[in-house]
């Protein structure tokens, strides 16, 4: 029953999903392995995706950004073997270089100037196991309950001061003596199908999830019958859970994947004087080319480690270079640039910094390389290179690499063909946070799995039963490139249903060449109704500056903005407007928000009002580098219009001798601290106006995890606060 997979099958698409590892508690550094079975043997398969939803332990998850990787643990028939060495003897699971030791009671003496005279206490003895079989050197031939005889006995003048010793006598002596044998293993290559970097999750609770999709269509051909998947987790705490569900779409590829060959695996220092080079030496491969091959190298790379000059490898951007057959081919700078958009917002840590190729809670993108027209038949070279650096100060740099030679046959015949891979906006998922909910243009992700260029798409899409519209994209899309899309504006007034739906009618002014992967609905939440006359009050922190405040149209028009605060100015601005949908935008020019706590640049203030001051929304200032509100004016997308005006924040978390409260307070409070059995230990009654920062002394507390329930006015929240 272990080796049973979970099967979900379906007339239309003919899809499969396979699941490998369910809800596994990563607890600590290492491998987590599951035999999963798949049953895809003699089909054919479009697309494989892979989906890794990481969630948090019943204690929460880890609050520190690791490195999460899934592998194919691909067998090779090949063996080897490392040279290991094996003592003679241990002593109590030691093996020092000499022993001696007696079969009898070994004594301590000491003087004792009761009787007046010499004493002795019997010493513990110690077990001794001996490896005398040099055939079989970690077998042990016998064991023995020994007194360690390395030992003297004093002698004493009359007043009992020592004048001289006497070894005790020993039995034998042991003379470490370490046999050398050879430890044989199958090789096994370990095939990265995707890697993530965890969030900084101290805050979250094992209610909380997180699902990142990656395409590895082209491991279809080692994904049969039985396989070893690993989960790897490199932090040093407690931690997170991964399941991970592999989906199967059946059809036929435009590119059928043949051979996986691997280049680079590992992690490879940076810095060092004879360069990373040393590591990433040239490879040799043999391709059998005919006139339909294709190949692109897949490089996944991120950098770690920080300090000395640079603070590299995590904080630098540095160029690697594809060389194909000793030419170079490519440069690309390993680096990631928008951390501050991270959909996973804010975190308790250093999460909007951007790094070499990863953000904290996302999934890391590949670099693909397509390489086959300076492929030969027969051997060729692949080479992977850094940009030279070196390192002053600090030892700890590396990139951790997995590069692929991924070689494929054509199908000339495939059409072009669009997969319509995620609709952006509007959507509930956690993946999408950034864009919804919405009253604006549709957003689309779509992806060119074909070897035709795309140049159009016809779109028709709507919401529930009701009316559709059509949408023609024009552009450039190459193949198995993806790209977002913004749909035609679209009526939303009046919407009732809550599910919006999209399909691809036509690409290249022709029907798409699979239409499996063609349609797509997603569950989406209406946009708030503001008044038409609606104010904003906003303070600004330390660098007010850098803060900009704008009303937007649906075309992007700008109807009222704001800049150039002064530091910590205070304003309160109404802004008009007729009828019609809107977008409220705040943008940070250096990316970190006007609440961030790692900058001592202060913190700002942001809500919007009701022109007699009655609260319609807090904005978080820990935002990043962006943060945008749809909303209508005039007429509701429908009767809801949830109560957003109680949010609580406290900071800092994990705290550690005071935590502070941030909220809108509704008139009397009442503040309770208890511990995770519920037990109140702090309660607090309170009035207050308006917005309150409101201080708890915590110094009194031990290091844990505890809950804050703050009850203002008919309105009720709860958070966890960890005390460190």
């Amino acid at each position: 029953m272990l080796f049973l997979p979970v099967l979900a099958l379906a007339g239309n698409g003919d899809t499969m999903t396979v699941r490998s590892h369910d809800r596994v508690h990563m607890n600590w550094n290492g491998n987590y392995d599951r035999k999963a079975y798949f049953p895809t043997q003699g089909k054919s398969y479009q697309r494989v995706k892979m989906h890794y939803t990481l969630g948090c332990p019943d204690k929460g998850c880890s609050e520190w950004d690791y490195t999460a990787q899934v592998f194919l643990r691909q067998p090779t028939g090949g063996m080897d073997s490392t040279l290991k060495t094996a003592p003679n003897f241990k002593v109590d699971g030691t093996t020092p270089d000499s022993f001696y030791y007696n079969e009898d009671t070994v004594y301590t003496y000491f003087y004792n100037a009761t009787l007046p005279g010499i004493d002795s206490t019997a010493n513990q003895p110690v077990m001794l196991i001996l490896f005398g079989d040099s055939l079989n050197p970690t077998t042990a031939t016998d064991t023995l309950e020994v007194w360690d005889a390395w030992a003297f006995r004093p002698e004493y003048d009359m007043n009992g001061d020592v004048v001289d010793s006497v070894q005790v006598g020993y039995t034998a002596k042991l003379i470490r003596n370490d046999h050398e044998w050879y430890q044989v293993f199958e090789v096994i290559n370990n095939l990265e199908l995707g890697r993530l970097i965890t969030p900084y999750a101290a805050d979250r609770t094992k209610e909380w999830s997180f699902t990142y999709t990656f395409d590895i269509t082209e491991f279809a051909l080692l994904l049969k019958d039985s396989v070893d998947i690993r989960a790897h987790y490199s932090g040093y705490q407690d931690g997170f859970t991964v399941t991970l569900d592999f989906e199967f779409i059946e059809g036929q590829p435009a590119l059928r994947c043949t051979d996986i060959l691997p280049i680079y695996q590992g992690s490879f220092p940076y810095g060092e004087p004879k360069g990373i080079e040393e590591y990433l030496t040239e490879k040799k491969v043999n391709i059998s080319k005919g006139q339909n091959t294709r190949a692109r190298l897949r490089v996944i790379q991120t950098g770690h480690g920080l300090g000395g000059n640079e603070n590299c490898a995590e904080f630098c951007a540095k160029d690697h270079y594809v060389f194909v057959n000793g030419e170079k081919r490519y440069t690309t700078l390993v680096w990631k640039d928008n951390c501050g958009s991270n959909a996973i917002y804010p975190q308790p840590g250093t999460w909007l910094y951007d790094r070499s190729n990863w953000c904290p809670g996302e999934a890391v993108r590949s670099y693909d390389y397509w390489v086959d027209e300076w492929l030969t038949d027969g051997e060729n070279s692949i080479n992977l290179d850094m940009q030279p650096f070196t390192d002053i100060n600090n030892n700890n740099n590396s990139y951790i690499i997995s590069a692929y030679l991924m070689v494929y046959e054509e199908d000339p015949m495939a059409a072009a063909d669009v997969s319509l891979d995620a609709i952006i906006a509007p959507n509930t998922k956690s993946n999408f946070v950034r864009f919804n909910p919405t009253c604006g243009r549709p957003r689309v992700r779509v992806k060119n799995t074909s070897m035709k260029k795309v140049e159009s798409i016809r779109f028709r899409y709507g919401v529930g039963n009701g009316a559709q519209a059509d949408y023609t994209w024009t552009g450039t899309i190459e193949p198995y490139e993806s790209k977002d899309i913004d749909l035609a504006f679209f009526d939303w007034t009046g919407a009732s249903s809550k599910t919006f739906s999209v399909k691809i009618d036509e690409v290249n002014g022709a029907a798409d060449g699979f239409s499996a992967n063609n349609e797509l609905s997603s569950e989406f939440e209406l946009t708030p109704q503001f008044p038409e006359d609606f104010q904003i009050w906003f303070k600004a922190n330390n660098k007010g500056s850098e803060t900009t405040l704008s009303v937007h149209d649906l075309e992007g028009g700008v109807i009222w903005s704001r800049s150039n605060f002064s530091n910590g100015e205070s304003v309160k601005d109404t802004v008009r407007l007729i009828d019609g949908c809107y977008y409220f935008k705040v943008t940070d020019s250096q990316r970190n928000g006007f609440k961030f706590w790692a900058i001592p640049d202060g913190t700002g203030s942001l809500t919007l009002r009701q022109i007699n001051g009655q609260l319609i929304q807090v904005v978080d200032g820990d935002f990043g580098t962006d943060y945008i509100q749809y909303f209508t004016v005039g007429h509701p997308l429908s009767a809801d219009n949830p109560d957003r005006s109680f949010e609580l924040k406290l900071y800092p978390n994990p705290a550690g001798e005071q935590v502070t409260l941030q909220f809108e307070s509704r008139g009397s409070n009442m503040l309770e601290l208890m511990d995770v059995q519920g037990r109140v230990l702090i309660r607090k009654t309170f009035d207050a106006e308006g917005q309150v920062q409101h201080r708890l002394n915590t110094s009194e507390l031990s290091a844990g995890v505890y809950l804050i329930r703050l009850q203002s006015g008919g309105a009720q929240v709860t958070r966890r606060l960890i005390i460190e």
